[in-house]
């Protein structure tokens, strides 16, 4: 196996993925979705089935960002989030996620089943462990408030996994599936009923309006009505100062190969430090095993991590042949609750956002689709209280001030960073250096020699980047933002890529308001 197919995404190497066009004209559109992982194709097959005009825009192409890295679990078991929220927000509220959550599993299920669509489900029970004795009253905890909320789970002493457990929690109606191939076959219905895809079009500006426009990096423009925002990291802020709080993670997953007899009856994260995410690929015979949570930009060792995984593998699974690893980022709310709804609803009453899965994009993107499709046409959803991104909660608490604080320290020791001078990197590695016309470089040198050199502040905010050693990238440690090592965008907020050398100082797009 080549290095490149080792690093790729197991979900990428099972399914070929239809091209679509890239936007080469002007257009206008009733409704516009600009993302095309999850949510925003799940959106868009919901509204052409209700006959609406939909276009979706995909800066790369549909399925390919943190939809096609996850590890794919269906499931309403998201840690121990039901008595946290039974506390934090109130019974009701708790009720409510777990109603949402549970609806959108079930809306796969009955779409996988009208549709016909082979995307390798399986039924398959998920479950929440612990192996040390100071979480096993967390583990009864949730066990309480789920028998309070109605969600139907098991108490274990142990799990299908050769792992010595001190509790566990079972819920029976998860599930397992390729979301590749479902997103895939998705897009067909939709573009089959007459919807439309634009991949390799990234929107670089949204201009708000009863009409708004959307612009693409090409300059071709797009008058929509209602715009929906699903890109992951909202490209367009609207005032709504999503960069205070959205906590970016960067998650590690190693696909170990393993005996056919070995492979796991269950999907499995536990609550220990460090967290281990586990699930099976029965048609391959490989299990997914992830962890090695960071904030983006803050660990200089990404590689170790993967290292990590692999000895979790060999201890549990009595496996150390690695079939493929890569690693995913996501984004966490301060209050464990997604944000879907309206942008900005003291602004905008036709922009719509959904983002801050909280490493659970499976249900909660399904979830956001199904939601955002009754505000969008009956103007009003049974959740939208407990989901609204405006929410008070989104502004306070521990997790809030401590995510704005670690971005103000980053952006500071970025800018006083020490730069050095007269040095050129090894093969495969990387340096910030001030090259001869007074500019400051992120240089890396690939194993042919060559030399990619580009100007490292980020054109989002203006935040110094660093250099990401296990996916050869320059990530912001700042909101997220990550680039190529030629300064293609590879995940946003940024809408804009690194210039070379020579090409002049990136410019600050940071598309607030």
């Amino acid at each position: 196996m080549s290095k490149l197919e080792k690093h790729a995404p197991i979900f990428l190497n099972n399914t070929e993925s239809k091209l679509y066009p890239c936007l080469k004209e002007d257009m206008e559109v009733e409704f516009a979705i600009i993302g095309g992982g999850l949510a925003g194709i799940t959106l868009a097959y919901l509204l052409k089935h209700m006959g609406k005009r939909v276009a979706v825009f995909e800066a790369n192409q549909i399925g390919m960002g943190t939809s096609l890295r996850t590890t794919a679990k269906l499931t309403i078991q998201h840690g121990l989030i039901y008595d946290k929220l039974m506390h934090t927000k109130s019974p009701g509220k708790a009720k409510q996620y777990a109603d949402a959550n549970r609806k959108a599993i079930e809306f796969v299920k009955e779409t996988i089943s009208k549709e016909q669509i082979e995307c390798n489900f399986m039924n398959m029970p998920s479950y929440i462990y612990t192996t040390d004795e100071k979480y096993i009253k967390a583990i009864q905890d949730e066990a309480e408030a789920c028998k309070r909320l109605g969600i139907e789970v098991n108490y274990k002493d142990q799990i299908p996994l050769p792992i010595k457990v001190k509790a566990a929690l079972e819920w029976e109606g998860a599930a397992l599936f390729n979301p590749n191939k479902y997103i895939s076959s998705l897009a067909e219905k939709f573009t089959a009923d007459g919807g439309r895809i634009f991949e390799e079009t990234p929107i670089t500006r949204l201009v708000p309006g009863e009409v708004s426009v959307l612009e693409t990096d090409k300059g071709c423009k797009v008058s929509a009505r209602r715009i929906v925002i699903a890109s992951h990291y909202p490209m367009y802020d609207g005032l709504g100062l999503y960069f205070t709080r959205l906590n970016m993670q960067r998650i590690y997953v190693l696909g170990l190969k393993v005996d056919k007899e070995k492979l796991p009856k269950g999907s499995f994260i536990s609550v220990d430090s460090p967290i281990r995410s586990i699930r099976p690929i029965y048609e391959q015979d490989i299990v997914l095993i992830g962890g090695g949570h960071h904030r983006v930009g803050d660990d200089q060792h990404e590689a170790a991590h993967f290292e990590e995984l692999k000895q979790f593998g060999k201890e549990v699974l009595n496996s150390d042949e690695v079939y493929s690893q890569w690693s995913l980022q996501d984004y966490v709310t301060p209050d464990s609750v997604p944000y879907i709804g309206y942008l900005n609803s003291s602004k905008y009453h036709n922009i719509y956002v959904a983002t801050g899965f909280n490493k659970w994009g499976m249900s909660n993107a399904t979830n956001a689709a199904l939601i955002l499709k009754d505000l969008l046409l009956m103007g009003t959803s049974p959740f939208e209280d407990l989901f609204n991104p405006q929410r008070v909660s989104a502004y306070k608490g521990k997790t809030f001030i401590n995510h704005n604080i670690e971005g103000i320290k980053n952006y500071i020791q970025g800018k006083l960073r020490t730069v050095p001078k007269d040095t050129f990197p090894d093969k495969g590695e990387a340096i910030v250096a001030e090259l001869e016309d007074g500019n400051v470089y992120g240089i890396y040198q690939d194993e042919e020699e060559h030399y990619h050199i580009v100007d490292i502040i980020c054109p989002h905010v203006g935040a110094r980047l660093r250099w990401n050693s296990a996916e050869k990238s320059w990530d912001c440690p700042f909101h997220g933002s990550r680039f190529s090592i030629d300064g293609d965008v590879l995940e946003g907020p940024s809408t804009h890529k690194l210039n070379g050398y020579k090409e002049g100082k990136n410019k600050i797009h940071p598309n607030l308001i």
